[in-house]
């Protein structure tokens, strides 16, 4: 979950509100799917299926109310492309009835007028999508989908006709480092948030790793937005647990995977993140509270792993992201360059 989210019309007291503390997570993010009409470089999802023995409609619904039993708040539909599924609005609609915060995240194709008004009804409330250039070609080629850029503009035309949230998200890579600044401006523009991911080693990434930035220019990119934000007063919240390290006024500097959010793959296999291989169980074949309150799920595997665990910020960042591990310490770790 190495993100960092600069809010243009976000909620001010998000901190207060989300600053809750629990034993187990409060957000559960969903592979709805594992079928794509995209083949984007940088996918964590890998290879796409033809969604067979994928959790059915009715699997969904007893795992939310179970969720919803444990304390979750909060569930964000991603993929794939969860719009595939014929059923995307009515289990969306379900988990917004029983009293989910719903989110989802979309490559936009799907999204037409009358999807967009479906959104809002089912109570979504909030979409992100990806801009991965301000060229339109490179855009479409960082996808792997011809017109993908235009299906966006247009889902996000389609999205603020309706009222929906917006957050536009960019993974930052080797090929779009220079125009992150303009991508930056485009969604201050058009959407409520813009969100950084680092790309990290997974999925179809992994053949890619010559795309992932550098320590220098990952740095280097969030020193800039920073300075960005702060000549405008734009809220920052982070969940890649360096940035904060650059900045003491950031906060939720932690990552959240394992702590307060999990992911289940559309098999049911339950994961800290979307990013990592590792498997705690299978809400299928075991109730979800047994496999979130088990020893192994709830060791706090950052702090136990960084190589660093004597550094004033370990508690600050919980050793960083265990995906960007080698050595033992996050290798775009500030503290851990500088020695």
């Amino acid at each position: 979950m190495c993100r960092v989210t600069f809010e243009f019309k976000g909620d001010r007291d998000f901190s207060k509100k989300h600053s809750i503390v629990s034993k187990t997570p409060i957000w559960a993010c969903i592979e709805f799917t594992k079928r794509c009409n995209f083949n984007c470089i940088y996918c964590f999802a890998g290879e796409k299926t033809e969604g067979k023995n994928e959790l059915t409609i009715e699997e969904y619904k007893t795992y939310f109310n179970k969720l919803k039993q444990l304390g979750f708040k909060q569930i964000s539909l991603l993929g794939g492309e969860p719009l595939l599924r014929e059923d995307f609005f009515e289990i969306a609609r379900y988990a917004a009835e029983i009293g989910f915060v719903v989110h989802i995240c979309s490559n936009g194709s799907l999204i037409t007028k009358d999807n967009a008004r479906k959104i809002k009804e089912a109570g979504i409330t909030q979409v992100q999508m990806n801009l991965d250039h301000i060229l339109p070609s490179e855009h479409d080629r960082i996808r792997g989908f011809n017109g993908s850029y235009a299906l966006l503009l247009k889902a996000i035309e389609n999205l603020k006709e309706v009222g929906v949230p917006i957050i536009i998200a960019t993974i930052a890579m080797k090929c779009n480092r220079t125009v992150i600044p303009e991508i930056f401006e485009f969604a201050r523009k058009n959407a409520d948030s813009y969100r950084i991911w680092d790309m990290l080693p997974a999925g179809t990434a992994i053949n890619n790793q010559n795309e992932i930035l550098s320590f220098n220019e990952y740095k280097n990119l969030n020193e800039e937005l920073i300075k960005l934000s702060k000549d405008d007063n734009i809220m920052i919240r982070t969940a890649d647990p360096l940035i904060s390290l650059l900045d003491s006024s950031i906060k939720h500097g932690a990552c959240p995977a394992g702590e307060k959010m999990m992911y289940t793959s559309a098999l049911g296999d339950i994961h800290y993140c979307s990013m990592d291989s590792k498997i705690f169980g299978n809400m299928r074949k075991q109730p979800i509270e047994n496999i979130l309150n088990s020893e192994e799920f709830t060791s706090n595997i950052l702090l136990k792993t960084c190589k660093k665990p004597d550094c004033k910020l370990i508690t600050q960042c919980r050793g960083g992201c265990y995906l960007r591990q080698r050595d033992g310490v996050d290798q775009k770790c500030w503290i851990g360059k500088s020695g």
